[in-house]
């Protein structure tokens, strides 16, 4: 049976090359149709040769045929062998998640990408490297009251079905675009449609029963007493669309998408006192955490009689995600995403230029909202009516702690017409930027945690926070209410001349770029360079040198304060009595220091060559990637005697790429019955770096433990996330219009890879008798601060994605169409992450339904 599989996956392969190898010989004798040509003329008109082969670019039609789950922009990145994913995304474990998957390019972090959605950035660069706000887990943002409000790093998680078209730039990027170090993902959304009335309602569902899921611990799975443990859950999208043109020269569109998730939760120690006073329950109480994303966009589009261009959208992106915090009475808390977006675009066509200009608003941020103000940790007894653990029963909450970007944006681009100077043909392109920009943070009052003791003699008499002759709170921390404001304005100039002389094509550009948080002005040469080598488009060699700077992260500046805490306690007095609230102390003071801090910055060289083999084009690139002056940090003692973290730009990375990728060159190949689009691809990727992001940064440590010995902290480390070596990556659409159907294909195989990885934190003090027992023959003599690495390894797997789309015509050009998505067809048991004796599978087989009625 493996071998028979392993068969199928390489004839699958083999097939769509051998296929357009016929159809060539056949076509020799035939014309390619008008509307291929012409699309391969505007493809080769519009962008230079050595920026194409860095670029990925998906139609509304390659969308709609490619296999998905939660219908999100890095969904539709699967196939790109340029693009690593997270062992966290897509687990059998957490199926329940409707959070977008998080990205890397070529070994750089993942939160360093550009996402833009109608010309305007979709970074959410408040928060975007906190670990728990990523995937599911056990501590998402906002357990614990000194958490950041975090999101991930996209601001809005756009549904694809909003989509008309997406590019993807991960080498030899133009100086259009800056401000990232990884690759830019370009997103345009659907236009109104000047010709027809048209809509559209939806509706898409999946759930457990639908899914095949793999665990090891079965029995702990299924209890569900841990956040990402999701046995049960059901999922549902619901899309509504309607296009109206308003004249001939007019046209609006109103689109509506929702998607919500439903898991169950269960609390492992939560238990009642039943009516015999008896405490009973465990592992029983039942709650539902919820999650949801909408999408609003009234978008339209204006043709006046002068030739111009006119654009506005709106667009409303709410996102929620519901958590209990575990053994809490009244403890859940909503994670809340997203905002709102307002566009205006204008093009205008001179006679020796076009010029496209955008003005845009944004509001968007993250917020936490606890289902009460203040937390109480009692001491259990029956008249409070449950226990939450240990004797102790734990109620309420952390308030509300809200962060918020506000973005006024204005740019423009013009593009001159080709011009020449002597025999060299010039294509030169330039533009600005300004992007006003506060960020700010805020919680709205103070917010108390109340820790009780038994005291079968206290008197309250009137004492808050008391209950007479039982118990009462000895101690109270104070998180305070705060508000902290960050401008992070940005401003941006570029240049780029695309130059021809005989066979030989030269891309020069300059972009200078400059954001006020880190006060720096940034220059970054972009420069590319291809060779048709017999004159003939066959073969081409390319090239290119870049550089990338980052765009600015405000984390450090909001948190600045965020966990500090006063603490206030009290004592029982001889007669019974409450003495008043003191001793106050302010603990877990945090400080950064951010003030000599430079911009990130990588720099790219790009080679390769580009063969035309019967009517395929295969292409070979290498990329490298040297990133520098990433943020780590150290600790220090400020002249106040206080803990302090300073910043600074030591970190580094570096990678290597290779791959291989074979399409058609005329789009598609047309075999009469069956209509056939493929794209296969092959990559092997290398890189380390001397850093990982958190906030407990190990950058500084001298030692390690690492199997049980103290050695030599690493100066170079591979990644422990988004680091698979190799991959292969195809994607076969076959379309049969007689009988109105469309079958997607997406197949990866992934290598496994092993590495090491920390689940303590900070790490731990080696200090002699005082090194806690299980690492002190580890520390020996040595004194001072060391983390604590193990071994892990992800699994090498083969996912096999499909998508059926049918199409029944009904009455007067209207339709329904009927979509199943089925997920890793062969439900293969591949190991996301094996570390600590636990392993993580992806997700099993698993089917999406959909149906849409289209008129």
């Amino acid at each position: 049976m493996q071998k028979t599989k392993i068969a199928l996956f390489v004839s699958t392969l083999m097939l769509p090359p051998m296929m357009a190898w016929a159809e060539e010989i056949q076509s020799q004798t035939e014309d390619f149709s008008d509307d291929v040509l012409v699309l391969d003329e505007v493809l080769v008109k519009e962008s230079s040769f050595s920026q194409q082969i860095g670029t990925q670019r998906l139609t509304e039609k390659d969308i709609a045929a490619m296999p998905s789950t939660n219908g999100n922009i890095t969904d539709l990145l699967k196939n790109n062998v340029n693009v690593r994913f997270s062992s966290a995304g897509d687990n059998s474990t957490s199926g329940g998640e409707i959070k977008p998957n998080e990205v890397s390019f070529h070994g750089e972090q993942y939160y360093n990408n550009n996402f833009i959605v109608n010309g305007m950035s979709n970074n959410d660069n408040i928060n975007p490297a906190a670990a728990s706000s990523r995937y599911a887990d056990t501590a998402p943002a906002g357990r614990n009251a000194y958490d950041l409000p975090a999101g991930g790093t996209q601001s809005f998680w756009i549904n694809s079905k909003l989509v008309k078209s997406i590019e993807v730039f991960d080498s030899n990027i133009s100086a259009e675009h800056g401000r990232f170090m990884g690759g830019v993902i370009d997103v345009t959304l659907k236009d109104p449609d000047l010709e027809k009335h048209a809509g559209m309602v939806g509706y898409r569902v999946t759930s457990e029963r639908l899914a095949k899921m793999h665990v090891d611990d079965n029995k702990r799975f299924e209890a569900a007493t841990a956040l990402n443990m999701q046995p049960k859950f059901t999922k549902q999208s619901f899309d509504l669309m309607l296009n109206q043109p308003l004249s001939d020269k007019a046209a609006i569109r109103f689109s509506y998408s929702r998607t919500a998730s439903d898991i169950q939760y269960y609390h492992p120690t939560l238990q009642t006192y039943d009516m015999n006073r008896q405490l009973s329950g465990t592992g029983t109480f039942a709650n539902i955490q919820r999650r949801s994303n909408e999408n609003f966009m009234l978008n339209g589009i204006y043709l006046p009689d002068n030739g111009d261009l006119w654009r506005a959208a709106i667009t409303y992106a709410p996102n929620k995600s519901k958590y209990y915090k575990q053994n809490v009475v009244n403890g859940a808390y909503t994670n809340v995403g997203g905002g709102f977006q307002f566009d205006l675009e204008w093009e205008k066509t001179f006679e020796k230029f076009k010029m496209k200009t955008k003005a845009g608003y944004k509001h968007s941020g993250n917020r936490i909202e606890h289902e009460e103000d203040h937390f109480y940790r009692y001491m259990a007894a029956d008249y409070l009516d449950w226990m939450s653990q240990s004797g102790f029963a734990m109620f309420g909450g952390y308030g509300k702690n809200t962060s918020t970007t506000t973005d006024y944006l204005l740019k423009q681009k013009v593009e001159l017409n080709e011009f020449d100077t002597g025999a060299i043909s010039h294509h030169l392109k330039m533009g600005w930027e300004v992007k006003i920009t506060q960020a700010e943070n805020k919680r709205d009052n103070d917010t108390h945690s109340y820790y009780y003791k038994y005291a079968n003699n206290v008197i309250c008499n009137g004492a808050e926070q008391c209950i007479d002759y039982s118990q009462y709170a000895y101690n109270d921390q104070i998180f305070e209410a705060r508000h902290k404001k960050v401008r992070d304005d940005a401003y941006a100039f570029f240049i780029e001349d695309r130059m021809n002389w005989k066979n030989l094509e030269l891309i020069t550009g300059l972009r200078a770029d400059y954001n006020q948080f880190l006060g720096k002005l940034n220059f970054a040469h972009r420069l590319s360079a291809s060779y048709d080598v017999f004159g003939d488009e066959k073969t081409r060699l390319f090239t290119g040198l870049n550089r990338y700077y980052a765009n600015s992260m405000l984390t450090n500046k909001l948190r600045q304060g965020a966990s500090d805490t006063l603490r206030v306690s009290r004592t029982l007095n001889e007669d019974g009595t409450l003495s008043e609230w003191g001793n106050a102390k302010y603990s877990y003071i945090s400080r950064y220091d951010v003030s000599k801090l430079k911009n990130p910055y990588s720099d790219e060289i790009v080679g390769g060559i580009a063969q035309d083999i019967f009517g395929s084009l295969w292409t070979l690139k290498w990329v490298h990637r040297n990133s520098r002056k990433s943020f780590r940090s150290s600790y220090d003692v400020n002249d106040a005697g206080q803990s302090i973290r300073v910043y600074n730009n030591s970190g580094w990375s570096k990678s290597d790429s290779y791959s291989v990728e074979v399409e058609p060159k005329n789009s598609e190949h047309d075999f009469g019955i069956a209509k056939l689009k493929y794209t296969i691809g092959f990559s092997y990727q290398r890189s380390k770096r001397n850093y990982n992001y958190t906030e407990t940064d190990d950058s500084t440590y001298e030692y390690m433990i690492y199997n049980d010995r103290l050695v030599p902290a690493l100066g170079g480390a591979k990644p422990n996330d988004f680091a698979n070596p190799w991959t292969v990556n195809a994607t076969i659409t076959t379309e049969f219009p007689k009988i109105r159907l469309t079958w997607g294909q997406s197949i990866r195989f992934v290598a496994g890879r092993k590495y090491i990885y920390t689940e303590n934190g900070s790490g731990i003090q080696c200090n002699g008798s005082s090194t806690i027992a299980a690492y002190r023959e580890a520390c020996g003599d040595y004194v001072g601060q060391v983390q604590v690495y193990k071994d892990a390894y992800e699994g090498s797997h083969l996912l096999w994605d499909w998508k059926f789309s049918y199409q029944q015509p009904t009455i007067k050009g209207q339709y329904i169409q009927l979509d199943v998505d089925i997920n890793n067809v062969l439900n293969r048991r591949a190991v996301a992450k094996s570390a600590g004796g636990n392993t993580v599978y992806k997700m099993g087989r698993n089917y999406y339904l959909g149906a849409s009625y289209n008129w």
